[in-house]
């Protein structure tokens, strides 16, 4: 059985202390104020992780995740009881690779949130509950990039609904579902197959045009032109090397954007455990509340995170997560976290919300814990340990346009074969729709017209008409869904007709300004 070397007992003693691993596959929680050493705690974990072969996926919101390929300082190892020698084991077997989603920072990373989808002719025999887990997880993944105009009222049950009607029809009728284009095409066919009531079947004109949209919106970049991410190749790793896969969320430029991301890989990583049986990988994310919050918040990541901590374990995969507010994150994850590591808390709310899980003597020590000094709970035993020193360098966060520096420049050349290039999508005037406002509320019904006769526009100076959607994005998110409908029908129709947007089209120019008197 692997053990991993944490640190030393803090009771003067100062005995070596481990963990085996086989006691992780029950999840980690890392809770402590910011400053108490939280992080160089969960970085020790993935060290060991790496030193022992199993590879390791994380998460790093803010950059600091990846000082872990940069290495620490020998003679301040020694001084703090850590030998250099380990720290050499653990460079030379890692395989380091930073993801950077949507940019070229670091290795550009894609997702195809059908890639998943099980090949009919394959799995005809497959499991149905494990079908149905990976046909929502599916749904889940597709929704994640609808743009949230169009998830108002009963559009987001009724998109689920008809989503995963959709993609259970096409298996059963034996179509291997491969992009996001494919699956729109077979929405457009299973509708009138769909046994659905009439309410929901309202609403799929409306998702036809959303899914339209995912390929030319705010979230295309997450789609297109990058690296597609492949989690049994990403496994396999090379022959005498560990992967450590760092995901730099620092790139992205909201919240949102990062909960989608996180939905996308785990759903990826749960997929393919689901297909497979297997995991034998760690999963670690920092600051967790903003991806698992407690309450009724629900981003689009917490439904995976929540089926991800209850079922992984029994495939072998370790979720690693790290707060500073343990109040403020989904109680039942952390009850699912059997290894609990608590450093220093002096918000009555955080003790609270940990006191059902430790003794009242250890929780009184909380407030008063030095930096790197934590309580180790594995079920009814406790211990109080000093966190070891790191292998890796621990400091400030590493800003995007140095990320490429720390890699080798064979992986880089490795991914970059794998970059794929996704053809623009043509939209043809056969499925253009006319929009038809109910009287009632600002809802869309989207009715084929067929083919008309219709005047082009005047034409227009040569740029991508996915540079001017990318332009005017942050505009249209703050439209409400009729102009919101009206915009994109408007691009579509330029789209068609081969005009193209002027260069620099944005909000200060007299085409934006021609587009909002229309609206």
């Amino acid at each position: 059985m692997s053990r991993l070397w944490i640190g030393h007992s803090d009771d003067g003693k100062n005995e070596p202390v481990t963990v085996a691993l086989e006691d992780l596959y029950r999840h980690v929680a890392v809770m402590g104020a910011s400053g108490s050493g939280k992080t160089v705690f969960c970085k020790v974990i993935i060290e060991e992780c790496i030193r022992i072969g199993m590879p390791v996926f994380a998460i790093d919101p803010q950059g600091d995740i990846v000082r872990l390929l940069l290495k620490g300082d020998a003679e301040r190892m020694q001084k703090h009881g850590t030998p250099p020698e380990l720290a050499d084991e653990y460079f030379q077997k890692m395989e380091p690779v930073i993801f950077t989603p949507g940019t070229t920072d670091g290795i550009k990373l894609i997702f195809n949130p059908l890639s998943s989808f099980p090949d009919p002719k394959k799995h005809e025999k497959m499991d149905q509950g494990k079908l149905q887990a990976l046909l929502s997880t599916i749904t889940d993944g597709i929704i994640s990039f609808i743009a949230p105009q169009y998830l108002r009222g009963q559009n987001l049950v009724h998109f689920q609904q008809i989503i995963y009607k959709t993609l259970e029809h096409a298996f059963e009728k034996g179509k291997k579902l491969r992009t996001l284009g494919e699956f729109a095409s077979v929405l457009e066919e299973a509708s009138p197959h769909l046994d659905m009531p009439e309410d929901i079947l309202d609403a799929i004109p409306i998702l036809q045009t959303a899914m339209y949209l995912i390929l030319e919106g705010r979230y295309s970049h997450f789609l297109k032109d990058g690296v597609p991410l492949n989690i049994p190749e990403l496994l396999k790793g090379k022959s005498n090397k560990t992967p450590l896969y760092i995901f730099y969320l620092n790139v992205l430029p909201s919240m949102r954007d990062k909960q989608v991301f996180v939905q996308n890989l785990v759903n990826e990583l749960f997929s393919h455990s689901l297909t497979t049986g297997s995991g034998n990988y760690l999963l670690f994310i920092d600051e967790v509340k903003d991806y698992i919050p407690s309450g009724t918040q629900k981003p689009p990541c917490k439904p995976i995170l929540q089926t991800f901590f209850t079922q992984a374990r029994k495939y072998k995969a370790i979720g690693l997560i790290a707060t500073q507010s343990p109040g403020s994150v989904d109680f039942n994850v952390l009850g699912q976290c059997n290894t609990r590591v608590y450093g220093k808390l002096n918000v009555k709310q955080d003790i609270e919300r940990i006191r059902a899980f430790l003794p009242p003597e250890d929780l009184k020590t909380l407030p008063k814990k030095k930096v790197g000094h934590f309580v180790l709970s594995q079920g009814i035993n406790t211990k109080h340990i000093k966190v070891r020193w790191l292998y890796s360098d621990h400091g400030d966060p590493i800003p995007a346009h140095e990320l490429r520096s720390l890699m080798d420049n064979r992986t880089i050349k490795q991914y970059e074969k794998k970059i794929v290039k996704v053809p623009k999508q043509v939209i043809h005037e056969q499925i253009v729709k006319t929009t038809v406002v109910a009287s009632d509320k600002t809802m869309l019904k989207k009715e084929a017209t067929g083919r008309k006769e219709v005047t082009p526009p005047p034409p227009l100076t040569d740029t991508s008409l996915q540079d001017a959607v990318s332009t005017l994005q942050a505009e249209i998110d703050a439209l409400p869904l009729l102009a919101h409908q009206i915009l994109f029908d408007l691009l579509k129709y330029e789209k068609i007709n081969e005009g193209r947007p002027p260069p620099r089209w944005n909000v200060s120019t007299w085409e934006y300004q021609r587009i909002k008197h229309v609206l």
